[in-house]
């Protein structure tokens, strides 16, 4: 996802609702998702003026 805005957290669900990744200081806003199981994830992204968007991630 590209944006100009700075992600200030990340949170990843499986799709049971899951919560298995949690990070709440995004650094250059990239995060490395490669340790994760295959499947398909939600990710909750929120910006730093508190805007959310939820992404479909397939690994």
């Amino acid at each position: 996802m590209k944006s100009n805005k700075v992600i200030s957290s990340l949170t990843l669900f499986d799709l049971t609702g899951k919560k298995v990744l949690d990070i709440q200081k995004v650094i250059d806003n990239q995060v490395s998702i490669g340790k994760l199981v295959s499947g398909t994830y939600l990710m909750l992204i929120k910006d730093s003026d508190e805007n959310t968007v939820v992404k479909k991630v397939v690994v």
